[in-house]
């Protein structure tokens, strides 16, 4: 049972489309599955003298099971949809340029199983809305950025969260890009599909790494930070401990990005620039020594995020630069992070300007190339003692 479950995480990809997956890849990579497993056991076999007409024997009936069950369940899966039978209900919202693609995109195979209910050209009433959803089973949502309000935002995201629906933020790039001819969309054409964090092993040594340190520092820093910091913010102004906002995740979808607050409870969406009167007393301290950041090892443990990865931006930033800045969504490959190779490369802080961003990305898109473990415990030291015995200048 080790040696199979090894075998699965060596060689199955981290991602897949499993509404859309053919039976002939299914069994692609079933059968590298088993070859893997059968010279592993063989090996085993031989290495302590077990009778080695015995295992072939058993690994034959075991292979042919295995092709034969994965046939009939892949089979049974795609007719059972097509019947009408464990439906993947999902609505739109906003009119994105390329709506109908996008529904066309969903819709293709009657057996991947999505049905299209409704389309909305804006939020509607917000009871009416989750009424609607809740009435009639839906299970994701996608919604054009552009058309939404940050409380829109948040308000979906609520609803997403309590109700178990998928809330999908889809920006002008990722829509315009879909084809459905070949059902991909703007990340799998992409060159860093085949980055190290591709690999299913890999994503399993990086989640360790954050589950590791995620869970060190909540226990031992942020159980007594947290008190400590809440009552100061308390008595330097009014207004709640943490500012949770709606950054995008992985693939585009949003979380609540946990941040001691450190802005007056009136402030608006905009980046913090330097001398930015919004910012209280206190929040100019966690500012400059980075510990309005310290919330967020909680959406690490959590698996909105990672230690280290692209940072998170927030839905004003997405929709300004979607199109504005080249293969800009492609960071949206992998988990945020709580610090990346563009912060300790010096691009951290207010974007200034359009080339600003496009450099900063062009950092982010060379750390998915070139992920490794020891880049990411570089990067994580290099954060660490730039935090403690520097002052970031850009950091307000």
């Amino acid at each position: 049972m080790l040696v199979w479950i090894v075998s699965k995480f060596v060689l199955y990809p981290s991602v897949t489309e499993r509404r859309y997956v053919s039976l002939e890849k299914v069994l692609t990579l079933g059968s590298k599955q088993l070859m893997l497993f059968n010279v592993i056991i063989v090996l085993l076999a031989l290495l302590f003298d077990y009778p080695i007409q015995q295992i072939l024997y058993e690994l034959l009936t075991m292979n042919i099971i295995f092709i034969v069950s994965k046939t009939v369940f892949v089979l049974f899966l795609k007719l059972y949809r097509t019947l009408g039978f464990g439906f993947n209900r999902f609505i739109t919202i906003g009119d994105h340029p390329s709506i109908s693609n996008m529904i066309d995109y969903l819709m293709l195979s009657v057996s991947s199983g999505n049905q299209f209910m409704k389309h909305y050209s804006k939020v509607p009433n917000r009871l009416e809305l989750k009424k609607f959803l809740l009435k009639s089973f839906v299970n994701e949502i996608y919604c054009y950025s552009k058309s939404l309000s940050n409380e829109d935002v948040k308000f979906l995201m609520s609803l997403s969260f309590k109700h178990d629906i998928h809330l999908h933020l889809v920006s002008e790039e990722s829509g315009a890009s879909i084809d459905t001819n070949q059902r991909q969309g703007v990340f799998h054409n992409s060159e860093l599909t085949m980055s190290p964090l591709m690999s299913r092993k890999h994503l399993i040594l990086k989640r360790s790494f954050d589950l590791l340190i995620s869970s060190f520092v909540i226990v031992f820093i942020l159980s007594w930070l947290i008190p400590i910091i809440g009552l100061l913010i308390k008595i330097d102004s009014q207004g709640p401990v943490f500012f949770p906002q709606p950054r995008a995740g992985k693939n585009g979808v949003y979380f609540f990005c946990f941040k001691f607050r450190s802005m007056t409870i009136d402030a608006d969406d905009r980046q913090a620039s330097k001398n930015d009167s919004r910012v209280t007393r206190i929040g100019e301290f966690l500012r400059k020594t980075s510990l309005d950041e310290f919330p967020q090892f909680l959406n690490v443990f959590l698996g909105h995020m990672s230690i280290v990865g692209p940072r998170p931006h927030p839905k004003s930033l997405n929709d300004k630069y979607d199109l504005q800045v080249l293969r800009y969504n492609e960071r949206l490959l992998v988990k945020p992070g709580i610090t990346g190779l563009s912060q300790v490369a010096g691009y951290r802080g207010e974007t200034i300007d359009q080339q600003t961003m496009q450099n900063r990305i062009r950092v982010d898109l060379l750390y998915i190339r070139s992920w490794s473990p020891l880049l990411d415990l570089r990067i994580f030291v290099r954060t660490f003692t730039k935090t403690l015995f520097a002052t970031d200048s850009q950091a307000y």
